[in-house]
């Protein structure tokens, strides 16, 4: 089996695993997710966050970003906006708002839109990426479209790359090629696993 092979494979077995978590344990597991991330100080301290919309069994990291928002009420919270094939960037959303292409993660956002709202990558401090399976070694499998992948390349190299994931999601070894990059850390809500 090639890498592809064993990639599709196990994007199709995590997925089934997040999905058979409860709504309770679901609730139960974001809410400890939200209190590890607001505990380190890095993100309780940044001006810059990028986040992820929850697409299907992904954990939200909602309560964070409300969180953020009580004890700082300037800082600048990120949603990734698709603008083409391959291409992401992270747009601002004030509080309050809800722009359309949050309301479907694969909606491509009008590149005049994004205009007002894009974040330079240089800026972003604390970057929350989704995952459909992560390792110990903070090797992360993602949807397949690669547009993480490719943005992580461009960041501040001071920027923290944090991993969420449910406990049962981390795997003993996520199959990785040379293209696929990894997180700095990885939080569940039991832990947190570095690099």
């Amino acid at each position: 089996m090639d890498l592809s092979e064993q990639k599709l494979a196990l994007r199709q077995q995590m997925r089934a695993v997040r999905k058979s978590i409860t709504p309770q344990a679901r609730k139960e597991a974001e809410d400890a997710i939200a209190e590890r991330l607001f505990n380190l100080p890095a993100v309780r301290k940044a001006q810059c966050v990028a986040v992820y919309q929850a697409a299907g069994s992904e954990a939200s990291v909602n309560d964070l970003v409300k969180a953020l928002r009580l004890v700082n009420s300037s800082v600048s919270i990120g949603y990734p906006a698709i603008t083409g094939a391959g291409i992401m960037h992270f747009a601002r959303v004030d509080a309050g708002e809800f722009p359309a292409f949050l309301a479907d993660p694969l909606v491509i956002m009008d590149p005049r839109d994004l205009d007002e709202r894009r974040i330079d990558p240089q800026q972003i401090e604390i970057l929350l990426v989704p995952g459909i399976a992560f390792d110990e070694q903070c090797r992360r499998l993602g949807q397949g479209g690669g547009f993480y992948d490719r943005y992580l390349e461009i960041l501040a190299p001071d920027c923290i790359t944090i991993g969420i994931a449910f406990e049962e999601q981390i795997i003993e070894q996520v199959p990785s090629g040379i293209h696929d990059k990894r997180v700095n850390y990885v939080v569940t809500p039991k832990r947190l696993i570095t690099a």
